[in-house]
């Protein structure tokens, strides 16, 4: 199933999303879920684009559960790329700071 929230986050109509492989909205999930194995349940963080081409960080929570003797997997997808850049932003301006409280402290000791 798709959402309004998938939708938006890759730039596709409903009906079209559910003719997409994971793979064909997300090329980089399968080899990350290889390389964690069949049994993967956790929370990964992924790179994707949007049918634009812009680039995607996202959050997937991935679980699996037997209904009916069928194994089932869900996961729930965030688009966490704003969220990326601003946490980047935030620690060059606190790199920033650490560097100008080092040169204030050295000036204070007078030398």
């Amino acid at each position: 199933a798709a959402n309004r929230a998938a939708e938006a986050i890759f730039g596709l109509p409903a009906a079209a999303l559910l003719g997409q492989s994971r793979s064909d909205l997300v090329p980089a999930l399968v080899p990350a879920l290889q390389q964690r194995g069949d049994d993967f349940a956790g929370v990964i963080r992924i790179e994707a684009r949007r049918a634009d081409g812009q680039p995607l960080l996202l959050r997937l929570a991935i679980g699996h559960s037997d209904v009916d003797g069928e194994r089932q997997s869900v996961a729930f997808i965030t688009d966490i790329t704003e969220f990326a850049r601003r946490q980047a932003e935030l620690e060059g301006v606190q790199t920033a700071l650490r560097r100008a409280l080092v040169v204030v402290e050295f000036d204070l000791d007078g030398h």
